[in-house]
């Protein structure tokens, strides 16, 4: 996911999501391809809109708990640098 992004961007706090923001970012089904959910790498629009919802659903401090916070640093410092 870009900062850039546009539509629905994920907060600090979780938060509903409307009927129209659900329809358009959730994926129409669950399925496990090859090992990959939502769908393979290589086509990763379905991929971030999944998971865009669960980051606005969960917000991101419940997200970042889920991960050793080394990872996130390293994640951030090669995404923004």
């Amino acid at each position: 996911m870009s900062p850039t992004a546009r539509g629905p961007q994920p907060g600090l706090h979780p938060r509903r999501l409307d009927v129209d923001e659900y329809q358009a970012l959730a994926p129409e089904k669950v399925e496990l391809l090859d090992g990959w959910v939502f769908g393979v790498p290589e086509f990763p629009d379905e991929r971030v809109k999944a998971i865009r919802t669960v980051l606005i659903n969960m917000g991101l401090l419940e997200v970042v708990r889920h991960a050793p916070l080394a990872l996130w640093r390293e994640a951030l410092d090669r995404v923004y640098k």
